[in-house]
């Protein structure tokens, strides 16, 4: 397995870091910059604080929460607008965070400090701050039934998941030495945790967290996400470029899911039956339909793509770039297509008509039945294409009948096109 390009274990943070140690908030900004993310329509960057890595969404709410690793805070944004709401302060080198919409909080681990942070939704203030200790802490599972929290920790000689309540740690489970992702079932009640270097998942319950089974997946895996709807347990596989569809039922790998080059973050829309999966290394997030088990769309993510998470409302997806300092926000798109019904043209006048097909991502354009002579059908790049040429002097009046279609992994646009020639 090759490392990842940005060393998000071992960053080195200046004294303007440490000062960041205090629990409050820092400020707010109305007016941070958005950027293009890629040429694509429907995508966009938002500037948040230093090295972001971890993020989760409120749907509900309307809010977005961005851990930055780099300056230990955490930045709210207006999931409408695309505005920091305000920055609040944690623990020394956040890592992640998850939502608790019952009690509308914002549960955040903070790695060199073995704590957890957890912020009142409402004020945007820390309310409480929980010492889990034993080693970095990484990744963090919310139960909402139980109002508590399970956290990952590289602790030694082995590896350890805490359940945190808002004030004390409840209980331990001792797992595979380098635990990092974790998700929870709360309709099951089980927790399941990824194993990076011995490339396994390991699952306990929650009222029985001594009794741990491991389930074998792919190369190094990270992240992981559960569906309750479906009881399936999603895992990337960072050095193999791959993501694992676990049943929770069989305990078993069904399948193994190609998709870009170092899958990290991941997380799970059920409404519209999409996993998301952030491929830090190829700079793309890719959308699996969890009906198929298939790859539907590849979108652009920006430098590094690290987590991601989705807005339920919208669909938007929310992903972090730390090597940038940003996020990208992602809206998907039906295909579209742009272009007048009918065309007359005149043998021997030249003839131009651009065609737009949109949404994102960006759709493949093609064409089907016969162009008078003389005209051609080229196709450019970002969904452009034209038909362009003159017709010939010595053709007869007629009619010509032309299919355009859109396609992506969202569908496909048809738009019917009648040619004269006078």
């Amino acid at each position: 397995m090759s490392d990842r390009s940005w060393p998000c274990r071992g960053l080195v943070v200046g004294t303007a870091a440490l000062a960041a140690l205090a629990c409050g908030v820092i400020g707010t900004s109305g007016s941070p910059v958005a950027r293009a993310a890629s040429t694509e329509s429907g995508a966009r960057t938002i500037e948040v604080g230093f090295d972001p890595y971890g993020v989760a969404v409120d749907s509900a709410a309307g809010t977005v929460w961005v851990v930055n690793h780099g300056d230990s805070t955490v930045s709210e944004l207006s999931a409408v607008t695309g505005k920091i709401i305000r920055t609040i302060k944690v623990g020394f080198q956040p890592m992640y965070a998850a939502i608790d919409a019952a009690t509308r909080s914002v549960w955040v681990t903070n790695s060199l400090s073995q704590t957890v942070s957890i912020i009142s939704e409402r004020s945007g203030r820390v309310t409480s701050t929980v010492q889990v200790g034993g080693g970095t802490t990484f990744g963090i599972g919310i139960d909402p039934t139980l109002g508590a929290a399970w956290v990952t920790t590289n602790a030694s000689p082995a590896g350890v998941v805490s359940e945190v309540s808002p004030h004390a740690i409840v209980a331990r489970a001792s797992v595979g030495d380098t635990p990092e992702g974790i998700a929870v079932d709360p309709a099951l009640g089980e927790v399941w945790v990824a194993d990076d270097l011995a490339g396994t998942v390991s699952e306990f319950s929650e009222s029985s967290p001594a009794t741990v089974q491991t389930i074998q997946v792919g190369d190094y895996p990270i992240g992981v996400a559960a569906d309750p709807s479906s009881s399936t347990v999603w895992v990337t596989n960072y050095g193999d470029g791959t993501v694992s569809e676990i049943s929770e039922f069989l305990d078993r790998a069904l399948a193994t899911i190609p998709v870009g080059l170092g899958p990290d973050g991941i997380t799970i829309d059920a409404r519209r039956d999409w996993v998301w999966v952030a491929n830090f290394a190829s700079n793309t997030v890719s959308a699996i339909s969890e009906s198929s088990g298939q790859v539907v769309c590849t979108f652009p993510a920006g430098p590094d793509p690290a987590s991601v998470a989705v807005d339920t409302r919208t669909g938007a997806a929310y992903v972090t770039n730390p090597t940038a300092d940003t996020v990208t926000v992602l809206q998907p798109g039906a295909p579209r297509i742009a272009v007048p019904p009918r065309l007359d043209v005149r043998p021997g006048h030249r003839v131009h008509v651009p065609i737009l097909a949109a949404g994102f991502p960006v759709p493949a354009l093609a064409e089907q039945g016969s162009l008078p002579r003389g005209l051609r059908f080229l196709v450019a790049r970002g969904g452009r294409a034209a038909i362009t040429g003159i017709p010939w002097a010595r053709d007869r009046p007629g009619r010509y009948l032309i299919r355009l279609e859109a396609t992506s992994g969202l569908g496909r646009a048809v738009q019917r096109l009648t040619i004269t020639v006078r």
